[in-house]
């Protein structure tokens, strides 16, 4: 079975270089970190899926 860090690594491989994912990556991160730091589970969980949404859209702009 396929690692939880092994997918994050193919996919940092695959999207690191595409214009605007490092600024919208660290935009998706600080609005996680906020939430955590608010401890607020729900904003925390809501950032993070926003968070792999934008993944998961720029990998399939990506796809041949």
């Amino acid at each position: 079975m396929v690692s939880i860090r092994s997918l994050g690594r193919a996919s940092r491989q695959r999207t690191s270089t595409l214009p605007g994912v490092f600024a919208q990556t660290i935009q998706d991160h600080q609005g996680i970190i906020n939430a955590l730091q608010a401890h607020d589970a729900q904003a925390a969980h809501n950032a993070m899926l926003t968070h792999l949404e934008h993944i998961e859209q720029r990998l399939l702009e990506e796809q041949p």
